[in-house]
């Protein structure tokens, strides 16, 4: 039913345990392989995955790749899927335990799911004065407004690869955001509130090395989606005037807090 796809770079340290994760998941034998892409690591990332295939599990599928970025290696892991659905899981995350079964029942219980997606704790999803505590579908301005669809802990039909296309590889920054908001273009967008994933256990979101340097080019990755929504009419041109606004005012306090975390 379920690939598993993880992307990784340079992550001898985490890699094992973001694998484990998988094997620990309550809806294991609904896993029929899992697909790491080396991109291009100089580290022992590679060896590591090789040693758990070798054990275990001969889910495991080991693919490398040059060192061209997530979206690149992501691509390279859709194009190898052979099941129904992909679910992704970044190389420094973790999956809780009963994460892949509560979205199959999820996936399940409704019966047509292009995406779903869930959370990093247990809280309801809360955007402006909606609260969905509850399995429930989701729209582009939900998406737009709170950036909720997070990569680590997605679940996407494999043959809307064909609908929706791949990873945009020219994209360095917010190409997550720009591949999954065309996939409500199909109305079938779920969100599924509950802890599906522990992430980077081991560092900050915002501020984490090297990744406050690079604010700009996420705020102006994001600037780029809002155009695309545009242009593909997803949105109107009063919104989008409102989210460009909205996202200067969010590019400057972020900028204040990387400052005063320094």
């Amino acid at each position: 039913m379920f690939s598993v796809v993880i992307p990784m770079y340079q992550s001898e340290k985490t890699i094992e345990r973001a694998i484990r994760s998988v094997w620990r998941q309550t809806a294991y034998d609904f896993i029929d392989e899992i697909l790491v892409i080396d991109d291009g690591s100089k580290d022992q990332s590679a060896s590591i995955v090789e040693k758990l295939s070798r054990g275990k599990d001969s889910k495991i599928k080991l693919i490398q790749t040059k060192n061209y970025g997530p979206a690149t290696a992501r691509n390279a892991g859709l194009k190898e899927a052979k099941a129904d659905y992909v679910a992704f899981l970044d190389a420094d995350d973790v999956w809780m335990p009963d994460k892949m079964e509560q979205q199959k029942n999820a996936i399940e219980k409704i019966g047509s799911v292009e995406l779903l997606s869930s959370g990093f704790d247990e809280k309801p999803l809360n955007i402006l004065w909606k609260h969905y505590s509850e399995l429930t579908k989701v729209s582009i301005k939900d998406y737009c407004i709170k950036s909720f669809i997070f990569t680590s802990t997605v679940i996407i039909k494999r043959d809307c690869i064909d609908k929706y296309g791949l990873f945009d590889e020219n994209m360095k920054y917010s190409e997550d955001m720009n591949y999954y908001q065309r996939f409500f273009q199909g109305n079938q967008v779920y969100y599924l509130p509950i802890w599906a994933t522990e992430y980077a256990p081991d560092r900050e979101y915002y501020g984490a090395s090297g990744l406050s340097s690079n604010l700009r080019e996420m705020h102006l990755g994001r600037r780029k989606n809002f155009k695309d929504l545009l242009e593909q009419h997803q949105i109107g041109i009063p919104f989008y005037i409102m989210m460009v606004l909205f996202g200067e005012l969010k590019y400057v306090r972020r900028k204040l807090l990387t400052k005063k975390k320094k």
